[in-house]
């Protein structure tokens, strides 16, 4: 379960970013190279931008030493110029991050297409939602296994559409029956969902155990 919980953060950035897959076709898989594309594209650029501004900013004390700055300042300077330039690590290594993933992902589903999609029986525990590509959606099995997948709206459309008609206050348990690809891990349908209010299973169950055996 903390697991799972520490992942949503992760699943969360992927969907905001477009990064999640949808389905295994081809139009889809072409979507989230495009989008690996530009955010490499992104990442490479912003990289390039602290090299260039940390350059500037170490090399400044050569020319400011004649101008009678202070030692300090000169240190200064030259210290945060090097933090900037080495902070161009970070997207540097969200880009590759990003290609690894993206790659990774277009390979398995690739290989799922001669896959039957695996049956999965479980309640929902979480699901985020994203502005293009697949949405994310947790799932509790009833073997007690936590899975991260993901699947297009119009798959997870009796999902959210029980989200969405939930009253304020009330806890439901939605237990789902679906198949996925093994391999990427999305969606291919939902055959079946169930909605309780978790109040009256736990009365019911309450109700069972007063009466006499």
């Amino acid at each position: 379960m903390v697991r799972a919980s520490l992942a949503r953060c992760l699943w969360w950035v992927a969907a905001r970013t477009g990064l999640c897959l949808g389905g295994v076709d081809d139009d889809e898989l072409r979507r989230l190279l495009r989008r690996r594309l530009s955010w490499m594209v992104l990442t490479a650029g912003l990289g390039a931008f602290l090299v260039i501004l940390g350059g500037g900013l170490a090399g400044a004390p050569l020319t400011a030493a004649g101008s009678g700055a202070s030692a300090a300042s000169l240190s200064l300077s030259r210290t945060i110029g090097r933090g900037v330039e080495g902070a161009a690590a970070i997207p540097a290594l969200a880009g590759v991050m990003v290609w690894w993933y993206a790659r990774r992902k277009v390979r398995r589903a690739r290989g799922d297409r001669t896959a039957y999609p695996v049956p999965c029986r479980g309640t929902v525990r979480g699901l985020v939602a994203a502005g293009e590509g697949g949405w994310p959606v947790l799932v509790r099995s009833d073997q007690g296994r936590w899975l991260w997948l993901t699947g297009n709206e119009d798959a997870l459309a009796p999902v959210r559409r029980r989200l969405a008609a939930r009253r304020r206050g009330v806890e439901l348990r939605f237990s789902v029956t679906l198949t996925y690809y093994p391999r990427c891990r999305v969606v291919h349908a939902v055959t079946g969902m169930a909605v309780e209010e978790l109040g009256a299973v736990v009365e019911a169950a309450g109700a069972r155990a007063a009466s006499p055996a």
